[in-house]
This record gives structure tokens, sequence and C-alpha cells, in this order.
């Protein structure tokens, strides 16, 4: 229920091809693919949305707070290194909740939020749901860059902690990215940060950020 970072890392794909095919008109035909991939990333969501409510106490406990309330525009623009657009919050299959702020050519960050219906359930499926996560990212950037990913245990934050950093090539386009996931009694959250030719958040960064969201939830 934790599974959303290939949908973004899509989105950015697409931005970064579009970004490496600019330079002259022999490369304007792959634009339109490139153009064309970007719309699923955006409308997958949507029709989750009104599905997820019911299905919300079979997989986890559905969630009323507001995700860009828990990970606000400001923080995100921190992180991104530039002003973030207004987040864009989600429902997610099994009650967890999204937010996204997608910044054009810079970059895009977002925070996922989810429950389970007990400490224990969540602790069972942490190795389990982290790793998915990281096979996501690895299917979803395998065909167009060679990914790098870093995990790393992060002690002394929430029950567990763990960092991600990855980094990859797209033509002229460098995308780096890191990530920090934290479970606190029953609630997880992620939030992670994908840059394209710049620099992705430093650790310190992430934890800091992370700190201020378990005063929130």
């Amino acid at each position: 229920m934790w599974r959303t970072s290939a949908v973004v890392v899509a989105a950015v794909l697409a931005l970064a091809a579009c970004s490496s095919s600019g330079g002259g008109g022999p490369t304007t035909p792959p634009a339109a693919p490139a153009t064309q991939t970007t719309a699923p990333p955006t409308t997958t969501p949507a029709p989750t949305t009104p599905a997820a409510t019911p299905e919300a106490t079979a997989q986890g406990v559905a969630l009323t707070l507001d995700p860009c309330a828990v990970f606000p525009q400001a923080e995100a623009s921190t992180l991104l290194g530039t002003t973030a657009p207004a987040g864009q919050p989600q429902t997610l299959d099994g009650g967890g909740k999204m937010c996204v702020y997608a910044a054009g050519a810079e970059g895009v960050a977002q925070i996922v939020v989810a429950q389970a219906t007990s400490g224990t359930d969540a602790g069972a499926v942490w190795d389990q749901e982290r790793a998915r996560a990281n096979q996501a990212l690895q299917q979803a950037l395998q065909s167009q860059a060679q990914l790098t990913p870093t995990l790393a245990d992060l002690p002394g934050l929430g029950d567990k902690a763990s960092t991600a950093s990855y980094a990859a090539t797209i033509g002229p386009v460098t995308l780096a990215g890191s990530a920090i996931y934290v479970l606190k009694g029953a609630t997880f959250f992620g939030v992670s940060v994908l840059r394209l030719n710049g620099a992705a958040p430093t650790v310190d960064a992430l934890k800091a950020e992370a700190q201020a969201i378990l005063g929130r939830i």
C-alpha cells in the first residue's frame, strides 16, 4: 500500500526526455512520445481516489489527514531548491495519502503517509514494502538509465527509519534523488525528492524534515 515511487519517477523521466530532446529540429519527433508518457502518471491516481475508500479498512486505516499539510509547500520547496507549486493530494489504495509537488523541469517532491491496523503489522511488512518500492524504482528507470540506489538504516528516528539515494543519467540530463522512510507505531511515511540537473537533498536535510513531520502525525 506504500508503493507509489514508480508513478512519480515516470513523470520525472518524461521531463528528462523532453529536456534532453530540446536541442534541435531532428530531436523534435521523439519529444512527442515523452509528452504522452507524462499523461498516465497524472491520470492514473485519479480513478483510484474514489475506489480506495471502500477498500481502506481491508488493507490499512483510512487516513483523514491532509498530506500536503503534513509536508508543507514551503518545506518541499526547500528540499527541491526551487519554489514548488501547490501540492496535489491523493488518496491511495489501502487508505493512505500522498501529496506531490511537481516543479516541472526542476524535479518533484512527494510524501506518502499510511497507517497499518497495528504496529506489529506495520513492522512485519517494513522490509518487504521498502524493497518493493526500490524494485519499482529500478523497473521504472531501467529502460532509460542505469540506477544506482543506496539504502542505509537511520537509527534514532521513529521506531525504524532508513534513507535511499540514487543517481542516473538520461542523455545530457542528470537525475539525482534521495528519500527517507520512517515507521512510528503503526504509521509509515516516506518523503522522496527527485532533481533534474541538481543535487539531491542530504541525509541531514531529510532527517530534519522527517523530525518535523513526526510532530504533525
